[in-house]
């Protein structure tokens, strides 16, 4: 920003806000916060928010990113997702059997991911084993650089299945994808993907902040506490009708919401561009 030339200044994907991430980084590892970083994040945000000042416009990736820098910087601020600018997989055929299959995917490397798994270990799987007893619980992605400790719980409590190349062959309609995600530091980028293959995202109402799309009963499952989240997925499961009609609601946001030729347009019109 500083050596743009004096013109129209659009920062584009202000989400995941570094003085923001550095707070939860410290706090996974659970190591006591000292006056000094205390004053290391406040000096970051401030050098952050007055970087961003410099700007005319934002296109945000999350949508409640977009209203904390609308509503502290008063200037112009459009919510684009961000998803695969392909076409979704056709949707695949519902998975009618009894068997249900509670996903964990993710790659190991995100600090969200590590945070999720910290909570799942941490008390919500036993929640989810007790709703859901005759459920599977399934890994996807890779995992290699979790701590060693959590590593060996994953393939204890897991199928483990590490990277795939292609999704298409171990997912399916009528899956459910968790996102226990307890804060709100950008866009959850699986949540696009997850939907073109008609699976059902499960997380807490400030894990949806960042994406409107998603709705409770519609095309995923929000439960404000672990014990209501793993209440409200064991209905679901028990209710096949309602699974399919949220699997279906789910493409449907894919193809609808996430798709391409849409997000083309909200970009046409944030940029003031003409084809």
């Amino acid at each position: 920003l500083l050596c743009c030339p004096q013109h129209s200044r659009t920062l584009y994907s202000c989400h995941d806000l570094e003085s923001e991430l550095m707070r939860w980084r410290r706090r996974r590892k659970s190591s006591n916060t000292t006056y000094k970083t205390r004053a290391y994040w406040w000096m970051a945000d401030w050098l952050e928010w007055r970087l961003l000042r410099r700007a005319d416009r934002f296109i945000c990736v999350s949508a409640s990113e977009a209203r904390k820098i609308s509503a502290r910087l008063q200037l112009p601020v459009e919510y684009i997702p961000t998803v695969d600018p392909g076409t979704p997989p056709p949707f695949a055929e519902f998975a009618s059997e009894s068997t249900t299959r509670i996903w964990f995917y993710g790659a190991s490397g995100a600090t969200a991911n590590k945070i999720m798994l910290d909570h799942l270990a941490a008390g919500l799987f036993d929640q989810l084993k007790a709703a859901c007893p005759k459920a599977e619980f399934h890994q996807l992605g890779s995992y290699k650089t979790y701590d060693a400790e959590k590593i060996e719980w994953l393939k204890r409590n897991f199928t483990v299945h590490g990277f795939v190349d292609d999704l298409a062959s171990v997912l399916r309609a009528g899956d459910f994808c968790l996102i226990p995600y307890e804060h709100d530091t950008g866009f959850r980028t699986k949540i696009p993907e997850i939907c073109g293959y008609g699976m059902i995202a499960a997380g807490y109402p400030v894990t949806f902040a960042c994406c409107p799309e998603m709705r409770d009963g519609y095309n995923c499952v929000i439960g404000a506490t672990p014990s209501e989240l793993a209440d409200k997925l064991a209905k679901v499961v028990t209710d096949e009708a309602l699974r399919r009609r949220l699997s279906e609601g789910a493409y449907e946001t894919r193809r609808r919401d996430f798709s391409f030729d849409a997000l083309l347009e909200r970009y046409r019109r944030a940029l003031d561009f003409s084809p």
